[in-house]
């Protein structure tokens, strides 16, 4: 004891820095061997000392006893101590030194044996040697960040030696690996012997701290750095250190007084004196490191790394201090991170600091001479690595702190925290494994430091998915481990810490599916519920390194978990589908086996407002984008998730999802979406429980005639509002993208390619769904979208095969299976047998033929003969079907190709069937769309084919065929009527008139609704004579009816003169030719034979003579059958004779209008023209012959009108004028007009002209729909029942069509029936006429009642164009012309006047009434403002004339004038004693009155090429209105004149019978 206390107090008195004293380096072996052999002297004399004492018990007296006790507590106060200087040499750099002080730790334990000391003591209070031997894997278990590979490699060996002496060999051992590793454990053993063994440690420290005030001065005396090559030698226990040297004592003696201030270190922080200067000194030091000079000098390398070091221990000891931000401010620690970023090698400025390195470098280099250049660089080396480390150390330590602070000021200070996460990413990337961990120490720092940042470990869950490298995956994930299972409560979704361990738990590391099950078990203990999914049943299976082995216990942990907390299944599966597309292939895989327990356990629920509620669609916009991404490289792994959806315990998700991808497919009308849709369906069908047959069911239900209408392109429905509730929603928008070029499907057409896929064995299909699927694969057929087309073809395909061929046995001929081979080969190839286009025979209103295409009527055959075969009956079921689809699909194109369907098919009718067509013919007979008028047109010819194909008994028992051919033979449209033609002539081929039977049965079967009186069927069929496209049809109806008796079904007995009539212009041509052809001599015998049984002798003459060519000229014939006739029909007939002869003008056929024209003038001079019934109609009867005067028949025309004597005028005359010169395209005037009640109302092209088209479409559509009740009259009492209302079903656009012009981005076959054909200017110019008048209809804007024919057109100067200027244009100018000679003699007489001519005279035209002067005593009207008046180019004459007060028509007058009612008003009474001259013209129609100067109407044409209004119109309109205004003062009429006046009057849309309105 005394000389341990000696050799301390002499080395403190008179040590020197040349020997270092007795415990300096030359002497302190020496010295221990002579301590260690006092100390064994002394144990052995306690020992012997209680040995003595034992066998003396007997004897001892009591202070004997007491002195003993007292002797003991002295020698065990000082074995304490010889414990503490025991320690204190374990702190020597000399291994010889620790192996002395091992053996003093050793003899401790003797002492205490030969004490005494009991066991239970020793429990309490262990010896250092106890550290040694029994914890040397506590003391070895530390940041091995400072260990290079071989010594982590050693220090594992040492951990795995299970032996006592694993820590004691390595601190005695002479190896210089294990006396560097010595070293690096030895601050992390003073750690623990401080936490078993404080009491040592204190004594043990007083000892040091004692030495190192000792050495203080030496180590001053060393801190100015020696230059020269030694600076950079090898340190003390590195490989290139070999033993001490009198050049190597300084080194090792400022090594030994770093252990020493390493022991010394636990207490630092307490001391606050020792923390404020080392505070400030590292301030300062910190200051001369960022010293441009400084940084530059590679000199101060080392104090850098040993800056980094004390600014480690520093800062961590300040870290346990109550307030670390006192000691060391956010900004230092932030300049301190920055500066040492430059020196740890994974600075984003790092090629600058590389250069500024090799600058240092190449300077040091410079210096040393050629041999030492070498050394030089090495060590350069090795203390830029050891500096990177310990930068990198003291970095990890610094983050150990809030990376964002609020000053005093408000100010917020902060870290780049991108830039620190690149800045660990890249640690982990640098594949070192000592790098690593400093990594992992840096960012635990950061998350645990900084919980109000979720952010931060948000991040390393991100990276924990979507590692690329797996020693960057570990780094991270253990991170994550480390800090859940040290900081329970650290804030994170349970569900999403859930979702990253059953993803890891399938990684191929042994150890993180460790760590994952660790952290598993932890998370559910925290859930602090009863339920546990018992995860520790795994743990074997976990740690298998066989991957079937773990990846079964992944997906049934995943299982437990799932049904123990469903409700998150949800947010898990958003979670990985937030991180899915960005893994790779076998990551994506271990996704989706984590997952697919939870997504059996998920219900998909509709929100109440429609759609997917927010949850059901993220998981399903998610698990379509999963579908989209990588459903070509894990085909399996996704028909499983969509599986696991629909085979869970909710059957209602199935019906769900077909919803979700049906809307999406309708939607975003694109084609790619599709393909996805169809995958998802095959998914869902061939799961292995029902939801296959419901699929398909589901899918049937769908295909409707009104799920056939293409959806229309609308905006995006954009996803529910409230689904940021889930981690990720993917953007279908980004997922797929919709292309330029989209095709709307409808939802049938979309079923029908959803259903192709599934009509593969085992098909799922029920015989009454066959008839519907070959229904819709038919209209489909020739479907302008490729992707429909081929589906539709390819779904004929399946049935076949598996409908058919599959299920033939040997039984079944070759012959019928090779024909069906055949079949299926035709459709692959296209072969055109069996293919049409959508073109073909596509019921244009222009096609006449509008029948079948041939390939239609061969397939069809084809497969009801395949299908014959194994489904019987099949032929009736689809014919049936078929109809209804013509009946009720709102798709024109194609109703129209499931009546050509029907009609190919067609087996049987009856009265439901019949009723179906009539009530959709009702709803679109004498439509003015063209759309319509198609499917009309296929209606009638289905109507026309059934006449046909019925037997004549069977025919008979449906009545109502031959009155809805009398009803569609009023119909307006001029085709429909010839099809009605033609569906008469079929029945009068099959049934026979002349029985008169035949006729009573039918007449009984007229509908008892019938609309009108029915005059017989011929009379019907007159109006088709004025066309020249039914004139030939027309004629020949005629004949065949003609033969027929006369009664209430056929027509009356004035039937044959019509027929004469309507044969004039045919026979007077014959006779022009000098040769009767064949058709003309026919029709001649038969109207012989007919007035030969009436007995009409003359006209048989005439038609004997006209047989033999005994006329020698056509005058002479007509003159002479005009006799005849007058002698049997006339004068009664004279009106229908003129009205039928005058509508033959309409005929466009050159021939017919001379001829007629011809005859006319022979007619009319012996036709009384002054009854009342043949002049009241005024204009209206000429109208046809006003119309030729445009043509080049005009002088015909006027020859015609010398010869008409007189026609009264009437309110009427100007609308029928204008209605004269209104051309066939001119919609908007024939809409004005359509209900206005004329002879013979605006003729179309053909000539074709119907006088108030309106009513007759409601008389037609009301006959149809009588017949319609015929239908549904009850079969047992007859009595008729009241029929369903018949529904309105409208057409919808295919989108096939584009409108007029073409869409430069569509192809040709794309284009619409209207935009086929030639393009010629004339078409060009048609169309741009009909959307000028649609633009002129949206402007009328009438300023009084609206029921008049003005518009704003005819206002506004020439900017605008209407049949008025028309008419003044180009008719009245040849008028005006005619007008120079005494030819044209002829003028309309007014109705009654009020105020009576005195003369008595008879009010007639002639050339007189033509002059313009106001007879002396007339009263007329003043002047007004004009369009024609204030022209430029109206002549000075006529200027002249009016300002000597002549008046004009009305029509030329504005609405805020006068108003309708004004139009036809007297004049005021003439002053008392003045006689009444002649009527003045304003009350006489004269068509000299209204003639105009002809002005060029080129540039008004033009207009209707190059623009519409204007700006300039518009100005026009105001400088007009302005002239209103200045107009004068029109004078006040009587009332008592206007009340009379009214009385003759009729508004133009009257709804009276106009006598002779036969047609």
């Amino acid at each position: 004891m005394g000389f341990a206390r000696f050799i301390f107090n002499f080395d403190d008195r008179y040590s020197t820095m040349s020997d270092g004293g007795m415990l300096g380096p030359s002497h302190i072996e020496n010295t221990l061997r002579l301590y260690v052999e006092l100390l064994q002297i002394w144990r052995d004399e306690i020992r012997q000392k209680t040995k003595d004492a034992s066998s003396d018990s007997g004897v001892s007296c009591d202070d004997e006893k007491r002195g003993m006790k007292l002797d003991l507590s002295n020698i065990w106060a000082e074995v304490d101590h010889v414990e503490a200087r025991g320690l204190f040499f374990l702190c020597s750099q000399s291994r010889r030194v620790r192996h002395f002080a091992i053996t003093v730790l050793r003899l401790i334990a003797e002492f205490d044996a030969a004490l005494g000391k009991s066991g239970a003591q020793e429990n309490d209070s262990p010896r250092l040697i106890d550290v040694l031997e029994n914890d040397s894997m506590q003391v070895m278990n530390f940041r091995d960040e400072h260990l290079s590979v071989a010594e982590r490699s050693r220090l594992q060996r040492h951990i795995q030696n299970t032996n006592k002496g694993a820590l004691i060999e390595l601190c005695t051992n002479d190896a210089t690996y294990d006396a560097t590793l010595w070293f690096k454990i030895f601050p992390n053993l003073i750690k623990v012997a401080y936490d078993r063994c404080p009491f040592t440690v204190a004594i043990g420290r007083d000892l040091v701290c004692n030495r190192i005030l000792q050495m203080y001065k030496s180590i001053v005396q060393l801190a100015e750095p020696s230059r020269g090559a030694n600076q950079y030698g090898p340190e003390p226990g590195s490989s290139g250190y070999r033993g001490r040297t009198p050049m190597t004592q300084p080194n090792v003696l400022i090594e030994q007084f770093k252990l020493y201030l390493t022991f010394a270190y636990p207490q630092v922080y307490q001391d606050e004196w020792i923390l404020n200067y080392l505070c400030g000194y590292t301030k300062d030091l910190k200051l001369f490191l960022m010293d441009g000079e400084v940084q530059m000098d590679w000199e101060f390398q080392r104090l850098r790394r040993h800056y980094c070091g004390l600014m480690e221990e520093l800062f961590e000891g300040i870290n346990r201090t109550d307030d670390p931000s006192r000691w060391m401010t956010f900004e230092s620690r932030k300049s301190s991170f920055a500066l040492m970023e430059e020196w740890c090698g994974f600075s984003p400025n790092q090629p600058q600091i590389r250069q500024r390195e090799d600058t240092m470098r190449k300077s040091i280099i410079d210096r040393q001479s050629l041999g030492e250049q070498t050394t030089a660089t090495a060590a350069m080396e090795i203390e830029k690595r050891n500096l990177r480390t310990t930068a990198l150390s003291a970095m990890a330590a610094l983050c150990a702190g809030p990376i964002s602070v609020t000053t005093e000021s408000g100010a917020i200070l902060q870290f780049d925290v991108r830039r620190i996460l690149a800045w660990v990413e890249s640690i982990f990337n640098s594949g070192s494994d000592r790098i690593n961990i400093l990594g992992r120490r840096a960012l635990k720092n950061l998350i645990v430091y900084n919980q109000e940042y979720p952010y931060l470990l948000q991040h390393c869950i991100t990276r924990c998915y979507i590692a690329d490298v797996p020693k960057v995956l570990e780094s991270y994930f253990a991170v994550v481990t480390e800090v859940l299972l040290e900081n329970p409560d650290y804030p994170c979704p349970f569900w999403k810490l859930l979702g990253l361990c059953l993803f890891t738990l399938g990684n191929d590391q042994s150890d993180i599916r460790s760590r994952s099950a660790r952290v598993l078990r932890s998370l559910e203990e925290r859930q602090q519920t009863a339920r546990s999914a018992k995860i520790r049943d795994f743990d074997i299976s976990i740690t298998d390194k066989t991957k079937a082995v773990y990846k079964l216990a992944q997906f049934e942990i995943s299982k437990r978990l799932a049904k123990q907390y469903p409700e998150l299944a949800f947010h898990i599966f958003s979670e990985f589908a937030l991180y899915f597309k960005s893994l790779q292939p076998s990551a994506q895989r271990n996704v989706v086996a984590a997952i697919l327990p939870w997504i059996q356990t998920i219900e998909l629920k509709l929100d109440p407002n429609g759609g997917p509620t927010a949850h059901s669609y993220v998981l399903l916009a998610n698990l379509l984008e999963l579908t989209i991404k990588a459903s070509a490289a894990m085909h399996n792994e996704v028909q499983a998730l969509w599986q696991a959806l629909a085979t869970g315990p909710h059957p209602g998700n199935v019906r769900l999802v077909l919803d979700f991808i049906i809307s999406l497919c309708l939607e975003r009308r694109e084609q790619n979406f599709v393909e996805y849709a169809k995958q998802i369906v095959v998914f869902l069908a061939s799961a292995p429980s029902q939801p296959g047959i419901k699929v398909v069911e589901f899918l049937l239900l769908q295909i409707t005639p009104k799920a056939m209408i293409p959806t229309e392109k609308r905006d995006i429905v954009p996803p529910p509002p409230d689904i940021n509730q889930l981690p990720y929603c993917a953007d279908l928008a980004e997922a797929l993208p919709v292309g330029t070029k989209q095709a709307g499907l409808s939802l049938g057409q979309l079923s029908l390619i959803l259903l192709v896929d599934l009509m593969v064995s085992p098909v799922q299909l029920t015989a009454e769904n066959l008839p519907v699927l070959l229904q819709v694969v038919t209209v489909l057929w020739d479907h302008y979208t490729p992707l429909v087309q081929e589906q539709a073809r390819e779904m004929l395909v399946h049935l076949i095969h598996e409908l058919v061929i599959s299920k033939m046995d040997d039984a079944i001929p070759a012959k019928i299976k090779g024909s069906i081979e055949s079949l299926i080969e035709a459709i692959r190839c296209h072969d055109r047998s069996v293919v049409w286009g959508y073109e073909d025979n596509n019921g244009k209103v222009d096609d006449h033929d509008n029948k079948v295409p041939q390939s239609m009527e061969f397939l069809t055959a084809e497969v009801v003969e395949t299908f014959e075969v194994t489904f019987p009956g099949i032929k009736e079921q689809w014919s049936r079907l078929s109809l209804t689809w013509a009946t009720s699909c709102p798709v024109r194109h194609l109703a129209c190709r499931s009546f050509q369907i029907f009609r190919c098919i067609l087996t049987s009718l009856d009265q439901l069937m019949l009723g179906d067509m009539l009530a959709r013919l009702s709803n679109t007979i004498a439509d003015e769309d063209a759309e319509i008028q198609t499917f009309s047109m296929e209606i009638l010819t289905t109507l026309k084919t059934l006449i046909a194909k019925l037997d004549p008994d069977k025919l008979l028992s449906f009545p109502q065929l031959f009155w809805t051919t009398c009803a569609c033979l009023d119909s307006i449209n001029e085709l429909e009527f010839l099809e009605a033609v033609e569906m008469l002539n079929e029945l009068l081929d099959k049934l026979d008139f002349h029985d008169a039977s035949i006729r009573k049965i039918l007449m009984d079967g007229q509908p008892p609704r019938w609309d009108g009186s029915f005059e017989g069927v011929q009379p019907l069929l007159y109006k088709g004579l004025r066309s020249s496209t039914c004139l030939e049809a027309t004629l020949h109806t005629l004949d065949k009816l003609v033969q027929l008796p006369s009664d209430g079904l056929i027509g009356d007995d004035n039937r044959l003169f019509f027929t004469i009539l309507a044969n004039l212009p045919r026979f007077l041509q014959a006779l022009e030719q000098g040769s009767i052809d064949d058709d003309t001599m026919e029709t001649t015998h038969i109207l012989f034979a007919v007035a030969e049984a009436q007995g009409f002798s003359s006209i048989c003459a005439t038609l004997r003579a006209f047989m033999g060519a005994n006329y020698s000229t056509s005058r002479e014939f007509t003159v002479e059958l005009f006799v005849a006739l007058r002698e049997f029909y006339l004068p009664e007939l004279d009106f229908k004779m003129l009205t039928m002869l005058l509508g033959f003008l309409t005929n466009s056929m050159p021939l017919v209008k001379t001829m007629t024209l011809r005859l006319l003038c022979i007619i009319i001079p012996e036709t009384d023209m002054r009854k009342p019934e043949i002049a009241g109609h005024g204009s209206d009867l000429i109208s046809p012959l006003l119309r030729l005067l445009q043509t080049e028949f005009c002088m015909e025309a006027l020859e015609v009108l010398d010869h008409i004597m007189a026609l009264s005028a009437t309110s009427m005359d100007k609308h029928h004028l204008r209605m004269s010169v209104t051309p066939a395209s001119s919609k908007i005037i024939r809409k004005e007009y359509e209900r206005t009640q004329t002879l013979f109302g605006i003729p179309e092209g053909s000539g074709w002209a119907i006088p108030a088209p309106a009513k007759k479409t409601d008389v037609t559509r009301a006959n149809i729909h009588a017949a319609f009740y015929m239908c549904q009259a009850d079969a047992e009492n007859g009595v008729t029942a009241d029929p369903t209302p018949t529904p309105e079903v409208e057409f919808h656009a295919d989108d096939y069509g584009y409108g007029y012009f073409n869409t430069p981005d569509r192809t040709e076959t794309m284009m619409s029936d209207e935009t086929r054909g030639e393009n010629n200017i004339g078409d060009l110019v048609t169309k741009l006429d009909s959307l000028d008048d649609f633009f002129d209809d949206m402007s009328q804007a009438s300023l009084s009642e609206g029921r008049s024919s003005r518009t704003i057109t005819e206002f506004t100067g020439d900017g605008y164009e209407s049949g008025t200027q028309l008419y003044d244009e180009q008719i009245l100018p040849i008028l005006d012309q005619a007008s120079s000679n005494t030819s044209f003699q002829n003028g309309f007489v007014d109705r009654p006047q009020v105020v009576p001519n005195q003369s008595g005279g008879t009010n007639i035209m002639n050339p007189g009434a033509f002059h313009m002067g106001n007879s002396p005593g007339l009263a007329v009207r003043p002047g007004m403002h004009l369009r024609s008046v204030t022209s430029p180019s109206a002549p000075a004459s006529y200027q002249a004339q009016l300002s000597n007060g002549d008046l004009t028509s009305d029509e030329e007058l504005t609405e805020d004038l006068f108003s309708d009612g004004d139009e036809d008003r007297p004049g005021p009474s003439p002053p008392p004693g003045l006689a009444s001259g002649p009527p003045s013209s304003e009350n006489s129609f004269s068509l000299e009155n209204m003639i105009k100067p002809r002005k060029s109407s080129a540039r008004t044409h033009l207009r209707r090429l190059t623009g519409g209004k204007s700006k300039e119109a518009d100005r026009q309109r105001d400088l007009f209105r302005a002239a209103q205004q200045s107009s004068p003062q029109v004078p006040k009429v009587p009332n008592s004149f206007l009340q009379q006046q009214q009385q003759y009057e009729k508004p133009p849309n009257n709804n009276n019978n106009v006598p002779g309105d036969m047609l």
